[in-house]
């Protein structure tokens, strides 16, 4: 998504607004993000924000800006606590509770966030707040800070100050900003995303058809994408009947609907389930082909 944006923006010889470009943000994989110069700084200039998981060497706290630490390629409040700033993400394969507590953790950091004071305009220049002025987080030595919610974190300063004020950032010091936080439950839904999209990629290569070499026997470029966009229409048009078959919106008529469920009557009190009692099984037998 994000990459098609950026050949748009390209051919205009101007950056689009996200609204020109048909898509607010999008999602990234890591090893676009190696190319700053081509792909992070343009995208920012064009107004098109991304969501990518960073890559090891991209982990490492950055170096401070204006008193601000750069944690995740994001602006924070010097004063976060220690055991919040080497915060390491979940790996591929860990369990559902390492989840869990590494969100946590994540969450804990990001109210110590820099909120955006004044977004880029023309020179790419930002305005930034410290999380203490804006009042996520609570310290008596920023008196206003006590008058916001008890919920936020308090954070004693020791008779530090909480910043040297509004923060001012050029254009291109914070190429891996994103528009959420990383590791915090918004960026795992805004990452899950990619999931969809992993999906398609694999329905077209073996699981609905197979689009490698082979599939086209032309060497035009426009007949190959008319031929590939018919594919993905019959691709599109095969998973809305999918819902609207699981989804008992079909017409009875139809070989693939479903027989309609039948009324039941709730099972009396205390009995053993039945098989009739369990949800209906919507997927095929194990090896029978696609769903």
């Amino acid at each position: 998504m994000a990459r098609a944006a950026l050949g748009s923006r390209a051919e205009c010889g101007r950056p689009p607004t996200p609204r020109e470009e048909g898509a607010a943000d999008g999602d990234a994989d890591a090893g676009y993000t190696l190319d700053k110069d081509k792909f992070l700084l343009p995208l920012q200039e064009a107004g098109i924000p991304i969501t990518f998981r960073p890559m090891s060497h991209q982990k490492a706290a950055g170096a401070s800006i204006g008193g601000a630490r750069a944690l995740l390629g994001q602006l924070f409040s010097q004063h976060v606590p220690d055991a919040l700033v080497e915060l390491q993400l979940p790996g591929r394969n860990a369990s559902e509770d390492d989840r869990t507590k590494s969100r946590e953790l994540f969450e804990q950091r990001a109210p110590y966030r820099h909120g955006l004071h004044k977004g880029s305009g023309d020179d790419g220049t930002t305005r930034w707040k410290c999380a203490f002025c804006a009042g996520r987080v609570r310290s008596r030595g920023v008196r206003k800070s006590m008058r916001r919610s008890r919920k936020a974190p308090r954070r004693q300063l020791n008779s530090l100050p909480c910043c040297d004020g509004i923060l001012l950032v050029g254009a291109g010091n914070l190429p891996l900003m994103q528009i959420t936080i990383v590791g915090t439950t918004a960026w795992w839904e805004a990452w899950g995303r990619r999931n969809i999209v992993e999906t398609v990629n694999s329905a077209l290569h073996g699981g609905f058809v197979e689009i490698d070499k082979g599939f086209v026997h032309l060497l035009e470029t426009e007949r190959i994408d008319v031929l590939l966009a018919h594919t993905l229409a019959g691709y599109n048009r095969y998973e809305v009947k999918q819902f609207m078959r699981v989804q008992h919106l079909l017409n009875p008529d139809e070989p693939d609907a479903l027989p309609p469920e039948k009324p039941k009557r709730r099972p009396r009190k205390g009995r053993l389930p039945r098989f009739e009692d369990l949800p209906p099984n919507t997927h095929p037998p194990p090896g029978s082909g696609r769903a």
